[in-house]
């Protein structure tokens, strides 16, 4: 961690630069955890890192005492309820491989399955889940269907049913009904996940995909093994697998990646009715942050349409 008086001397045209002198000059100190180079090690150690989480993070009283349609599979100190939490009956919660804790305001609706470790977080709501082993859920989502080994970021929506495997997603996400991912390869090769436009290897046979900020995907939608879709993107199937790489701020239409045709004030206008739909506002800071964005990838943006241009004209 840089403290305040040091960062005020960092140069912010060289960052990397001043940062590796700062670093020279502080004394080594053994650390331990695991180093995070890419998406898919967030959603590879998640698991173990929930049970670190659920035994050092302090517990206030837990509701244990569910009513008698629910069951609670496990010892008692792998659970935490929230008191406020609502769980009805015929939710399985399923605490015997690992521990779930469930935040304030949480629902758990009927016919939802729970298996630790995992997180359900505040005001979030689950509809007919079938949650698998090493998941995160953030605050104010709504999730159903199948998921399995995946991160979800507060205020995002997978309501309907629909498989997401091992999958990272980022916030106000909303994935439409039926929205699936592949996250195993028929050969069970290692999986390469695209990313700035360059094949990365991954060296796992289980990699879902990413999904950016503010990115939308409409009924149906087919995700490859190892795909990764920008901000602000807009999935708009056409009955087919779609392409591995979506960049930010391109929408697919009927399996062609395009430039949004208005330009980007419409999908900011659309990141201001999603959110003020759960009480939030788009900062101007975020605004600025995704103007930013949008201008940086500009470029991949335009490769990537060039490229699936030129495809589909050697096809035709």
């Amino acid at each position: 961690m840089i403290n305040p008086a040091d960062a005020a001397q960092l140069d912010p045209f060289h960052i990397a630069t001043s940062a590796e002198k700062w670093a020279r000059d502080q004394r080594a100190v053994p650390a331990t955890g695991h180093l995070i180079q890419y998406p898919w090690d967030l959603v590879h150690h998640n698991g173990s890192l929930l049970e670190q989480d659920f035994r050092a993070r302090q517990r206030g009283p837990s509701k244990i005492n569910v009513g008698p349609q629910v069951a609670l599979l496990g010892m008692d100190d792998n659970f935490f309820i929230h008191p406020s939490a609502q769980i009805d009956p015929f939710v399985v919660i399923d605490a015997r491989r690992g521990p779930v804790w469930i935040e304030e305001g949480a629902q758990i609706q009927p016919f939802t399955r729970i298996e630790g470790p995992a997180f359900i977080g505040r005001d979030s709501q689950l509809f007919r889940a079938n949650v698998k082993a090493g998941t995160t859920i953030g605050p104010v989502c709504r999730v159903g269907g199948e998921i399995e080994e995946s991160i979800f970021h507060g205020f995002s929506n997978k309501y309907h049913d629909g498989f997401l495997g091992h999958s990272y997603i980022c916030p106000w996400v909303n994935l439409g009904a039926l929205s699936t991912n592949s996250d195993l390869k028929n050969d069970y090769s290692a999986v390469s996940v695209p990313l700035w436009g360059e094949s990365i290897p991954s060296g796992s046979t289980k990699v879902g995909c990413f999904v950016g900020d503010h990115s939308k995907t409409a009924l149906c939608s087919l995700f490859n093994t190892g795909s990764s879709v920008g901000v602000m993107s807009m999935i708009l199937p056409g009955g087919r697998l779609l392409p591995k790489h979506i960049p930010s701020f391109s929408r697919v239409w009927h399996g062609a990646i395009e430039e949004f045709p208005e330009g980007l004030e419409p999908t900011l206008a659309a990141a201001r009715t999603a959110m003020g739909r759960r009480q939030c506002e788009l900062s101007p800071a975020m605004e600025r942050l995704l103007r930013t964005v949008y201008a940086l990838s500009s470029d991949e943006r335009k490769r990537t349409i060039q490229r699936g241009t030129e495809r589909r004209s050697k096809s035709a």
